[in-house]
Protein backbone atom coordinates (compact mmCIF):
# COMPACT_ATOMS: atom_id res chain seq x y z
CA UNK A 1 0.00 0.00 0.00
CA UNK A 2 2.61 2.51 1.04
CA UNK A 3 4.52 1.74 -2.20
CA UNK A 4 1.21 3.09 -4.62
CA UNK A 5 0.73 5.41 -2.30
CA UNK A 6 4.53 6.82 -3.11
CA UNK A 7 4.12 6.46 -6.78
CA UNK A 8 1.08 8.06 -6.88
CA UNK A 9 2.48 10.99 -5.01
CA UNK A 10 4.32 13.73 -5.76
CA UNK A 11 7.54 13.28 -3.97
CA UNK A 12 10.74 14.87 -4.30
CA UNK A 13 13.53 13.29 -5.31
CA UNK A 14 17.62 13.57 -4.71
CA UNK A 15 20.73 11.54 -4.97
CA UNK A 16 21.02 9.29 -2.36
CA UNK A 17 23.47 7.27 -1.06
CA UNK A 18 20.75 4.48 0.26
CA UNK A 19 23.66 2.76 2.81
CA UNK A 20 24.33 5.44 5.20
CA UNK A 21 26.26 3.80 8.21
CA UNK A 22 29.43 4.63 10.32
CA UNK A 23 32.00 2.15 8.27
CA UNK A 24 30.53 4.62 5.22
CA UNK A 25 31.78 7.39 7.17
CA UNK A 26 35.76 9.45 7.05
CA UNK A 27 36.45 11.88 8.93
CA UNK A 28 38.90 14.59 7.61
CA UNK A 29 39.30 17.54 10.02
CA UNK A 30 36.28 18.74 10.76
CA UNK A 31 34.44 17.51 8.01
CA UNK A 32 32.68 13.80 7.26
CA UNK A 33 32.93 11.93 3.96
CA UNK A 34 30.39 9.57 2.76
CA UNK A 35 31.79 7.51 0.83
CA UNK A 36 30.88 3.63 -1.04
CA UNK A 37 28.16 5.16 -3.45
CA UNK A 38 27.53 1.96 -5.35
CA UNK A 39 24.06 2.36 -3.82
CA UNK A 40 23.30 5.69 -5.40
CA UNK A 41 20.12 6.49 -6.79
CA UNK A 42 17.50 8.96 -7.55
CA UNK A 43 15.13 8.49 -4.63
CA UNK A 44 13.40 10.30 -1.68
CA UNK A 45 15.16 11.73 0.74
CA UNK A 46 13.77 9.07 3.08
CA UNK A 47 15.73 6.65 2.03
CA UNK A 48 18.39 7.88 3.11
CA UNK A 49 17.36 9.74 6.44
CA UNK A 50 15.75 5.86 7.67
CA UNK A 51 19.45 5.24 8.74
CA UNK A 52 19.29 8.18 10.96
CA UNK A 53 16.12 8.26 12.97
CA UNK A 54 17.97 6.11 15.61
CA UNK A 55 20.60 8.07 16.58
CA UNK A 56 20.81 10.43 19.35
CA UNK A 57 21.75 13.31 16.64
CA UNK A 58 18.88 12.89 14.23
CA UNK A 59 16.95 15.84 15.33
CA UNK A 60 20.63 18.41 15.18
CA UNK A 61 20.56 16.51 11.45
CA UNK A 62 17.32 17.09 10.31
CA UNK A 63 17.83 20.84 11.57
CA UNK A 64 20.55 21.29 9.94
CA UNK A 65 19.68 19.94 7.05
CA UNK A 66 16.18 22.04 6.88
CA UNK A 67 18.22 25.12 7.35
CA UNK A 68 19.97 24.32 3.63
CA UNK A 69 16.37 22.72 2.56
CA UNK A 70 14.16 24.98 4.13
CA UNK A 71 11.07 23.40 2.41
CA UNK A 72 11.74 20.09 3.23
CA UNK A 73 9.50 18.28 5.66
CA UNK A 74 9.68 14.40 6.36
CA UNK A 75 6.96 12.80 4.18
CA UNK A 76 5.93 9.70 7.25
CA UNK A 77 4.44 7.45 4.20
CA UNK A 78 8.08 7.63 2.51
CA UNK A 79 9.81 6.81 5.89
CA UNK A 80 8.07 3.90 6.42
CA UNK A 81 8.34 2.89 3.25
CA UNK A 82 11.85 2.89 3.38
CA UNK A 83 12.50 1.15 6.97
CA UNK A 84 10.23 -1.61 6.34
CA UNK A 85 11.79 -2.56 3.38
CA UNK A 86 15.18 -2.37 4.79
CA UNK A 87 13.75 -5.01 7.51
CA UNK A 88 12.63 -7.40 4.84
CA UNK A 89 16.22 -6.76 2.86
CA UNK A 90 17.42 -7.86 6.30
CA UNK A 91 15.20 -11.10 6.85
CA UNK A 92 16.28 -12.23 3.73
CA UNK A 93 19.95 -11.57 3.93
CA UNK A 94 19.92 -13.40 7.73
CA UNK A 95 18.09 -16.24 6.25
CA UNK A 96 20.34 -16.63 2.88
CA UNK A 97 23.60 -17.01 5.80
CA UNK A 98 21.91 -19.53 7.55
CA UNK A 99 20.68 -21.67 4.61
CA UNK A 100 23.93 -21.04 2.53
CA UNK A 101 26.78 -19.99 5.08
CA UNK A 102 28.82 -22.55 7.27
CA UNK A 103 27.75 -21.13 10.27
CA UNK A 104 28.51 -22.50 13.27
CA UNK A 105 28.85 -21.64 17.12
CA UNK A 106 28.98 -18.15 17.71
CA UNK A 107 28.18 -16.91 14.19
CA UNK A 108 25.41 -18.45 13.71
CA UNK A 109 24.03 -17.95 17.07
CA UNK A 110 24.53 -13.93 16.44
CA UNK A 111 22.50 -14.37 13.14
CA UNK A 112 20.31 -16.02 14.55
CA UNK A 113 19.40 -13.23 17.53
CA UNK A 114 20.06 -10.39 14.94
CA UNK A 115 17.10 -12.26 12.86
CA UNK A 116 14.83 -12.50 15.86
CA UNK A 117 15.63 -9.26 16.60
CA UNK A 118 14.44 -7.97 12.77
CA UNK A 119 10.82 -10.14 13.16
CA UNK A 120 10.13 -8.80 16.25
CA UNK A 121 10.62 -5.29 15.12
CA UNK A 122 8.05 -6.07 12.33
CA UNK A 123 5.81 -7.74 14.69
CA UNK A 124 5.81 -4.88 17.44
Amino acid sequence: MLSLRLKSSHIRMALCHTYIHNWNLMQSGQQLILIDWEGLKLAPVEADLMFLTDKPYYHDFLTVYQKKHPHFVINPDALQFYQGRRKLEDIWEFIEQILNDKQVGDARTTTLKSLRKVLKEIDD
